[in-house]
């Protein structure tokens, strides 16, 4: 029995945590990074700024989108907010500002609090996410449209039928309409 609880310990060590799963999920979706301008909201000394450094990218980060006095200058070619949009004051207002900020071919990769899930701590999602109407909506309104998503899983092997619902969402949108046009010669 002791061995059993050692190795089950052990097991979940090496699991990574709930975090670490949404952090690579993010990374993932932001695709190719190495020498690419990314802009990361969020705490400045996130952990999730640091992988992206560490891959490559030139990071810029900032602690809120919505901040009046931000020295922040476009144009980004990708856009991290990992659990920062959906706790904002106005996410919608936020959308519009990292679409502003954003390269015409570039994306934006949100990590939130998994809007159609009952959260944990007790916490409502702002209204502008709480479903997905609204969430396009949202999306559609600051120029953004939803073109990936996935919901990091637990990273447990089932040994039921039962496996915990997914408490994030990681969506990746990109701007809509704003394409640059092949600057050619034509004959």
């Amino acid at each position: 029995m002791t061995a059993r609880l050692r190795e089950s310990a052990h097991l979940r060590e090496a699991l990574p945590t709930e975090r670490q799963r949404v952090q690579q999920a993010v990374l993932e979706l932001a695709g190719r990074i190495q020498g690419r301008r990314v802009l990361d909201v969020g705490p400045e000394s996130s952990a999730l700024a640091r992988l992206l450094a560490q891959q490559g990218a030139d990071v810029v980060a900032t602690q809120d989108l919505l901040e009046p006095a931000s020295p922040l200058r476009g144009p980004f070619d990708v856009i991290t907010a990992a659990h920062c949009i959906d706790d904002s004051a106005d996410p919608e207002a936020a959308l519009r500002v990292a679409a502003k900020l954003l390269h015409p071919r570039g994306r934006v990769v949100l990590a939130l609090g998994h809007p159609w899930r009952p959260p944990t701590d007790g916490a409502t999602p702002h209204s502008a996410l709480a479903t997905l109407p609204a969430l396009l909506g949202a999306l559609r309104s600051a120029g953004l449209r939803l073109v990936d998503a996935v919901e990091p899983g637990s990273g447990v092997a089932a040994t039921t039928c039962e496996q915990p619902a997914p408490r994030y969402l990681v969506l990746v949108a990109e701007r809509i309409g704003r394409r640059t046009r092949n600057r050619g010669t034509s004959g």
